[in-house]
């Protein structure tokens, strides 16, 4: 499997963030990068949900699941996935274990 499926995630520092909500985009101002990023819905509650402990994507997923009350569309899994790529990428989010290659 891939790194990004197998991988578990936590936010580095969410004390640094300062949040603004307006009607259905969120956006956050990261002050250790002094970056701003504006996000839907969903990948603000990805972000809630890996703040409020480390998880993997297989995680996520389930809470989504969870939340919503019913299974997840591979369409919103692959998007799901992307966005983890992407807090990764901007330094949202930072792996705490990485795969092996075993599992």
């Amino acid at each position: 499997m891939a790194f990004y499926e197998k991988a578990v995630f936590r936010v580095p520092d969410t004390a640094r963030f300062l949040w603004q909500h307006w009607d259905d985009a969120y956006v956050i101002y990261d002050t250790r990068s002094g970056h701003t990023q504006a996000m839907n819905e969903l990948a603000r509650e990805v972000l809630a949900i890996i703040e409020d402990h480390s998880c993997s994507l297989g995680d996520i997923l389930r809470e989504l699941e969870n939340i919503m009350g019913q299974p997840l569309s591979a369409a919103l899994g692959q998007q799901i996935l992307d966005t983890l790529k992407e807090f990764d990428k901007m330094g949202l989010i930072e792996p705490v274990r990485q795969p092996t290659g075993r599992e």
